[in-house]
Order: structure tokens, then sequence, then C-alpha cells
């Protein structure tokens, strides 16, 4: 899925955000009904680490959206964001695909591949707490979620990391 404008390629490989935001922004004065661009601005912000103004950005385009558009908005937002933080990951820039999947958590928090996701960067970034197990649903999910549609081999991945942390979240992870 390529999302971001070819004119902007240099600037993301150099993280010229700035510049970026600026393109997107320009973009957007030309042409207001085209709702990518958005989506590249607050995407853009985020990875700025303007997380206020992306999370604007991305309020407004969804608010003014025809209720009969909304639904598939939101769906191409994550599109977006789920390849962002692939590309992120990818490049080993594992606290900006962190943040963006607590973005994609935020629109759709019963993604399960996608929390499961952050579980993994939990434990790369050295910061898993077995409570968001929990908190996030992880464990209900896992429990309600038909089988063909779970990633089998992070599953077992992050098992074997979990169990290293005793406590009851882990125990239920584990059943």
């Amino acid at each position: 899925m390529n999302y971001w404008s070819t004119e902007v390629t240099e600037f993301l490989a150099n993280k010229e955000y700035d510049r970026v935001i600026n393109f997107y922004e320009n973009k957007i004065d030309f042409e207001p009904d085209n709702i990518n661009n958005y989506w590249c601005l607050g995407l853009s912000y985020l990875l700025a680490n303007k997380e206020e103004e992306a999370q604007t950005t991305w309020f407004l385009a969804l608010i003014y959206a025809q209720d009969s558009e909304r639904d598939f908005f939101n769906s191409q937002l994550l599109e977006i964001l789920e390849a962002e933080a692939k590309t992120q990951e990818k490049q080993e820039n594992y606290s900006q695909s962190y943040l963006i999947r607590q973005y994609i958590r935020q629109y759709d928090p019963e993604s399960l591949n996608n929390l499961l996701e952050l579980l993994k960067l939990e434990f790369i970034l050295n910061t898993f707490n077995p409570t968001y197990l929990k908190e996030w649903g992880i464990i209900e999910l896992i429990k309600n979620s038909p089988l063909n549609t779970l990633n089998h081999q992070l599953l077992e991945e992050l098992l074997k990391k979990i169990l290293d942390f005793p406590s009851f979240e882990s125990i239920d992870f584990a059943k």
C-alpha cells in the first residue's frame, strides 16, 4: 500500500518530518476533499512527535465525514497506520512503531493482532508489564477468537517471554 506521495519519499528517508507536514498542509489547501492527505498529515505529525496535532487532524477528518463514509475512512486510516507501524519496525524504529500501534489500539481496541504486536514491542523496548494482558483485554480476545485468525507463531513467541514474568495474568495468558 503506497499512501505517501512520491514527493515526500526523500524527506521521510531523512526524517525531515516538518517538511512532510508542510507538504501535506499545502496539499490539503489544494485538495481538501482527498482524505488520504489528512491521514498522511496526521501520520506526519505523529512521526514528528506532535501527537496532539495528529489526533486533531484525524479527528476532524472523521468528524466531517458523512455517516456513510465514517467506517470506510476509519478502516482506511487503520490500514495506513498498520502499514507505517510495520515500516517503522523494519527500520528498527521500535518506539515509533509502538506509538503508532497505540493509536491503532485507540481506533480499534479489539484488534488482537495489533495487541500482540504491541506486546512484542513491549519486550523489545523492555517495558512489558503483565497487567497489560488483562487491561487491554488480550486474554478474553484470545479466548473468543477463531483459531484461524491468530498469529500462532507470534503467540508462541510471546508465551515463552510472558512465562518469564510470574503473575496471575501470565498464568491466565498461558491457559
